[in-house]
């Protein structure tokens, strides 16, 4: 019991420092083959995640939804909110402004909402893929203080189910796959959980200071603050091989060709 709290102030200060730049203008990095990539400006905020033509961040805990296509940007009716992920018209994001941490659903088509309160603490922070629903949470009956492994949860909001699912943090989901990070061979590697077989594999071709796993298809992106703040590496879940895609400091999430 002793050093866990130097073990968590360590890893949240390396979460922190490798995904959240307050207040910065961020942009949206659209790639193609035969051309330059083209840098747009849309927007004032943190925490970007992007689904379709749709961009979400927050300002001042206030979540936007950019529409890339009509090129509006809406504010939804929101305080104190952080960390969005969007899928479809569906957004999920951590929401503190009832004063106790708990994680908000929001149908952008008809404006319902409700709210994930169980295994949430404040460092839960929400990935989302269809109906399912993933976040970590740190101090739970489930915490593994010999390995300083957390806790991911999964819930299906078209059921109302909701389990644990492995040891780990900072969890994103795509299909039936969640990838997380977690304490496994050295200092951390990334994970990827399989819904439907119920089991887990271990990605990560070497054990680093590796966190904030997002993926989409058969790529998955992290960061490996082993190598240098910040540095973002891709690995192929078909060749097995990853690649050094940048050296920028901020977060990233992936979207088919988009980064943002």
């Amino acid at each position: 019991m002793g050093k866990r709290p130097v073990n968590i102030n360590k890893r949240l200060y390396s979460i922190a420092l490798a995904t959240t730049i307050l207040f910065f203008v961020f942009s949206i990095l659209i790639s193609s083959v035969v051309s330059a990539a083209q840098v747009t400006r849309i927007g004032n905020g943190s925490d970007p995640a992007i689904y379709g033509n749709k961009v979400v961040w927050t300002d001042n805990g206030v979540i936007h939804v950019y529409d890339l296509t009509a090129r509006t940007d809406t504010a939804v009716d929101s305080s104190a909110a952080s960390h969005p992920a969007i899928y479809g018209n569906k957004l999920v994001w951590h929401d503190e402004s009832s004063g106790t941490p708990r994680l908000t659903v929001y149908d952008i088509s008809s404006g319902a909402r409700s709210y994930i309160t169980q295994n949430v603490d404040n460092h839960s922070f929400p990935a989302i893929y269809g109906d399912r629903i993933v976040w970590s949470e740190i101090w739970s009956a489930n915490y593994n203080e010999s390995s300083y492994n957390y806790n991911v949860y999964m819930r299906d909001i078209s059921t109302s189910t909701q389990a644990w699912m492995a040891q780990g943090e900072n969890p994103d989901i795509y299909d039936t796959k969640i990838v997380y990070s977690a304490d496994g061979r050295d200092i951390r590697d990334i994970f990827m959980y399989d819904i439907t077989t119920k089991k887990n594999e271990l990605i990560s071709p070497y054990s680093s200071d590796v966190n904030n796993p997002h993926m989409y298809g058969n790529k998955v992106i992290w960061t490996n603050s082993f190598t240098r703040s910040g540095f973002i590496q891709m690995y192929d879940l078909v060749t097995k091989k990853a690649t050094d895609v940048t050296s920028d400091n901020t977060g990233n999430t992936l979207y088919g060709p988009d980064v943002v």
